[in-house]
């Protein structure tokens, strides 16, 4: 499956990853890097040309959100959204 880049694409995100015993999700990952780098739900909205609700929904695992507004968020924070085969049984 390749990533889709139309403006109007609608993706489903806080998909759950096992990481050593725990749940994390997109929206810990975002949340986690944005404080990293210091910056508030703003900056990063302003950086990223979203609003700060957009964010807000991001970080708190809205189940659907456009795909080109994730990927300019991840852009800012230097993180990727990849695609992997899951094992089975999953």
């Amino acid at each position: 499956m390749s990533p889709a880049t139309d403006a109007g694409t609608l993706v489903s995100i806080g998909v759950i990853v096992p990481v050593r015993g725990a749940v994390v999700t997109l929206g810990d990952d975002v949340r986690a890097r944005r404080r990293d780098l210091g910056l508030l739900q703003v900056d990063l909205a302003d950086m990223g040309g979203v609003s700060e609700r957009f964010v807000r929904e991001l970080e708190h695992d809205k189940p659907t959100l456009r795909l080109d507004k994730v990927n300019a968020v991840l852009e800012v924070l230097g993180l990727e959204l990849r695609a992997h085969v899951r094992e089975v049984g999953r």
